[in-house]
């Protein structure tokens, strides 16, 4: 039996076809996998247990706060990482002193007064229109690998450590939390 011969120009259609209906797929898996890795890369997150569990998690923000005057005392400047997902039943908040650098830091506890000179979380509960507060009896550590030099260079900065740490409520309720981050600051 003689070979068939098979005309060039359908082998040719049918390679187009393939080619035009792979190239989408393969594109498509190339920056869906190279976001999942963003994603990985640029987040803040943190697993909560305790009086209650849950997980934040984000991309990741870092605000600078000015120095204000109030009636009662003088607020320093200071910095704020949280994980930037705008309203949510679970929040977590570090507060770090405009003197923060890389290395391990105590998180504690403050009084209002207080805010901006020390380390401390705020790990925030929604129920309805409520938010509960965990900030008390604080204790735990921040690990920053890096942060700006100054709030000036916030855009464009890596900003990237790990936390543990335990706090409670007004009602003496406990929760755990362990969380990393590392985002560019905007």
């Amino acid at each position: 039996m003689a070979p068939r011969k098979m005309n060039m120009s359908k082998t040719m259609l049918c390679v187009n076809c393939l080619f035009i209906f792979l190239l989408p797929l393969v594109f498509f898996l190339a920056t869906g996998c190279q976001q999942q890795e963003d994603n990985k890369k640029a987040a803040f997150s943190a697993e909560i247990t305790g009086a209650f569990e849950g997980g934040v998690k984000g991309p990741g923000l870092i605000q600078y706060s000015q120095p204000a005057k109030t009636s009662t005392g003088d607020i320093p400047g200071h910095y704020l990482i949280a994980d930037d997902t705008g309203f949510r039943d679970f929040g977590v908040t570090i507060t770090l002193p405009i003197t923060a650098q890389p290395g391990k830091h105590d998180l504690v506890s403050v009084q209002p007064l207080d805010v901006g000179k020390y380390y401390e979380v705020c790990v925030d509960r929604a129920i309805g229109h409520k938010v509960i507060p965990y900030s008390q009896n604080t204790k735990g550590s921040l690990t920053l690998i890096s942060f700006p030099k100054a709030p000036e260079v916030i855009a464009g900065s890596e900003i990237s450590g790990s936390f543990e740490v335990s706090t409670e409520n007004s009602e003496g309720k406990r929760v755990k939390v362990v969380g990393r981050f590392l985002f560019k600051g905007k």
